[in-house]
């Protein structure tokens, strides 16, 4: 009787396994989980959770939705507003702002200075007002106003590098006079909203403090980046063909990991040296294609953090970070699916991203061969696994 009971209880096992494995999902590849786990959106409205969830995209992509704000890659815009007009300008962007957007940028870093001409309003400079000039910071932020009035599904975060210690009052003013106050996603709570929650209630725009503590704790909107992000090193160059993932050790009770990745030139501007600040452009592109992942890569693995969040670079545009950052995310890019960004792997062996890189990069887009092999292999085993249990049950 227990002899038969167990072929009976194998051969359902079997079954129920097989058909599993045999459903395959759009595009007809083996369905497989993503790596970040995705959180429940918990939504308060009158349609059905379902229901709004299927209609929803954030940031363009409804596989963005069910992330936690700190579960996705940015790449972060250094002085976002500072364009290189020529290529011997010391802007560190190619795009403007809007076109940043137009391009996928959801990150942006802004230096505010007081106006050199009032000592009162915000002002953006670069790398201080003896350089670039870059106008009121009302100006450039009624860009975002207009941005997420008419994308209402996108979420902003803005860095405000707060280099003349304005207070909070004279940056309020400006946020509520060009209407995005009401935007803002509180510091108060205790766990990130998923993007999907941040789009239903409307609270798309995350707001962080540069450096410094004056801001965030003078209000409910601006969050503190040296609280909430670890910031790795600058490193110039890679080291024995690795980057510098320093500092060590202080990944407790940061929510963030940001990696400052562009290349840099010392130069003189107005009688004044600048040391590892001025953009160097001639090696942009390289910086922003296969080195942007390697960096990502080489620091991951030396930090508890589940990704990269914030990428700080210069001149998006050149490269190929957006595409990398699709991949990162777990997302498709245009013709492909999600399948193409899965590795070859064994059960408790991390992402290789090089792997993820050449696939993402390959035209061909059936099941390889040793994935196949690899999904037999794993059915085997769980099959072996029921059998050790049923008997060490009985």
């Amino acid at each position: 009787m227990k002899f038969s009971t167990f072929f009976v209880f194998l051969t359902v096992v079997t079954s129920v396994f097989c058909i599993v494995s045999n459903q395959t999902n759009e595009t007809g590849h083996y369905p497989l989980t993503i790596f970040k786990k995705k959180a429940k959106i918990t939504i308060n409205n009158t349609k059905s959770s379902l229901e709004t969830r299927n209609e929803l995209k954030c940031n363009g992509y409804e596989g963005l939705c069910e992330l936690r704000y700190n579960q996705v890659t940015f790449a972060k815009t250094r002085a976002s507003f500072a364009v290189a007009v020529s290529s011997s300008t010391i802007g560190t962007q190619l795009l403007s702002i809007e076109e940043q957007l137009e391009s996928g940028v959801r990150a942006f870093h802004f230096p505010i200075f007081k106006n050199p001409k009032t000592s009162k309003e915000p002002y953006l400079c670069f790398p201080d007002c003896g350089g670039i000039d870059g106008g009121l910071l009302e100006t450039k932020l009624s860009i975002f106003a207009k941005w997420i009035k008419n994308h209402k599904n996108d979420i902003i975060t803005i860095f405000l590098d707060n280099r003349d210690r304005i207070g909070i009052q004279e940056i309020q003013t400006v946020f509520e006079k060009i209407g995005l106050l009401n935007y803002t996603l509180s510091n108060n709570e205790e766990v990130w909203q998923t993007l999907g929650e941040m789009v239903i209630n409307n609270k798309r725009l995350v707001v962080f403090e540069e450096n410094d503590y004056l801001l965030s704790s003078s209000s409910n909107w601006i969050h503190s980046a040296t609280s909430s992000v670890l910031k790795l090193d600058y490193t110039k160059q890679l080291i024995k063909k690795r980057y510098v993932c320093s500092p060590w050790g202080m990944d407790e009770g940061k929510s963030f990991l940001e990696i400052p990745h562009y290349a840099t030139r010392n130069g003189t501007i107005n009688g004044n040296t600048y040391i590892n600040i001025l953009p160097d452009r001639k090696k942009a592109e390289a910086m922003n294609n296969n080195l942007y992942y390697k960096h990502i890569m080489d620091c991951k693995v030396n930090h508890i953090f589940e990704c990269v969040n914030f990428m700080l670079v210069d001149f998006y545009g050149l490269g190929n970070i957006e595409n990398i950052n699709l991949g990162l995310n777990g997302l498709p890019f245009p013709g492909k699916s999600d399948y193409d960004f899965y590795p070859d792997f064994y059960p408790n062996v991390a992402p290789n991203m090089t792997l993820i890189y050449e696939k993402a990069n390959s035209t061909d887009l059936s099941p390889s061969t040793s994935l196949q092999k690899q999904l037999t292999e794993n059915r085997v085993k769980t099959i072996l696994v029921y059998f050790c249990l049923y008997i060490f049950m009985f």
